[in-house]
């Protein structure tokens, strides 16, 4: 934990030196090497890094865990589902420029730094999850218009079970009441809850998938 707390104070001390030069002053490596080096960088047969970029393609596709899953099965083809990840990375100059604005310490430059990345990569998992789910029409808990079945729906109740403690106690949920009190939009509320929650769900209507479950 040190030595990676240590290479992060690294990071955010060259990256606040990169921050006083201009973006359009700022240049690559391959700018100052010869010809040779140059290239070789292009050459995708002659340039070493290609080996690692190789090993990934096998590695993304190579099944482990007791699941027995690769990163493939869950996102598929890396080349659609992974385009653009590596144009997010100089994503942190607006960081980099905050840092210098507000005067934060190199700790301080490593969180937020971390923290949004951090928090895209939640948005996209939970993003993922909702499109599993296969929800008809999803919407908020806070959105429920409570006034309209006040006597038949325990507020309190229902926000607790939006909670997913029921989930983790693997208990069952039964909803049953007469149609229009609001079942529907509460099952997938609390199902939308509990995909932001990290948890996986399906929604499956009607006899025929009874089988899936």
């Amino acid at each position: 934990m040190r030595a990676l707390l240590a290479a992060g104070l690294a990071l955010a001390a060259l990256t606040a030196v990169a921050a006083e030069i201009a973006p359009e002053a700022r240049r690559s490596g391959h700018d100052f090497a010869s010809p040779e080096i140059r290239a070789m960088q292009d050459d995708e047969t002659a340039n070493p890094g290609m080996l690692w970029v190789l090993q990934g393609e096998s590695l993304w596709a190579r099944k482990a865990g007791a699941a027995a899953n690769s990163c493939q099965d869950c996102h598929g083809d890396a080349g659609a589902s992974m385009k653009g990840v590596a144009a997010r990375y100089p994503a942190f100059d607006a960081v980099l420029a905050r840092a210098a604005r507000e005067g934060l310490s190199h700790q301080q430059f490593l969180h937020l730094l971390l923290a949004d990345q951090a928090a895209q990569r939640r948005e996209r998992s939970i993003a993922r999850r909702i499109g599993e789910a296969r929800f008809r029409d999803p919407k908020p808990l806070p959105a429920f218009d409570w006034e309209f079945n006040r006597a038949a729906i325990d507020r309190t109740q229902i926000e607790e079970l939006a909670t997913g403690a029921f989930i983790r106690r693997r208990d069952n949920l039964v909803l049953v009441g007469q149609s229009g009190v609001g079942k529907s939009f509460l099952i997938e509320a609390i199902g939308l809850s509990a995909c932001a929650l990290g948890l996986s769900v399906r929604l499956l209507l009607g006899c025929p998938q009874m089988p899936e479950l």
